[in-house]
């Protein structure tokens, strides 16, 4: 809250985006502009507000969706990894509040999916352990379990695929 001697200040970009929110010394409000940083002497919530031709202005619906698009899709949706299809599309959904196609979003972070829910990668270790260990009984349950880990794998890059 500003007060006799400080004053609130908005930090827009050359398109009236709103950076920062501020608390400056009275008398400095100007100092904290640059190139591409603009300053309007008040306070905003870059959320539902933007600043044309010097005024703090209230975006249209279609400019709040898109920034909270923009802010949602700097986190992703909490995934275990044990999630069917269907209740990983409700995940991907909700966190979006359904403005994002689920079928894009999984094709644009097939990558991030697949580390998801790839299987523990310790399952190789165990099962090389057991290979090597000499033992004819361990060494066919470490290759079975190597083999089951490559078929889940696959199962996995089928799920997500690059395109």
């Amino acid at each position: 809250m500003a007060n006799d001697t400080m004053s609130i200040v908005i930090i827009y970009d050359d398109d009236g985006e709103i950076l920062q929110t501020t608390q400056v010394p009275k008398g400095m409000e100007e100092a904290q502009g640059g190139p591409g940083r603009n300053v309007y002497i008040g306070d905003g919530n870059p959320a539902i507000h933007k600043i044309v031709d010097g005024q703090r202005v209230a975006k249209t619906q279609e400019e709040k969706d898109t920034y909270f698009m923009q802010q949602r899709t700097m986190k992703r949706p909490s995934i275990v990894g044990t999630e069917t299809n269907e209740e990983l599309d409700e995940k991907i959904n909700q966190h979006f509040t359904g403005l994002i196609e689920v079928i894009q979003y999984r094709l644009e972070n097939y990558s991030w999916l697949r580390e998801k829910f790839y299987p523990n990668v310790m399952i190789v270790q165990d099962a090389q352990v057991k290979i090597n260990s000499g033992i004819s009984e361990l060494i066919a349950q470490g290759e079975q379990q190597l083999e089951d880990y490559v078929d889940d794998c696959l199962a996995v890059k089928t799920r997500f695929p690059k395109s």
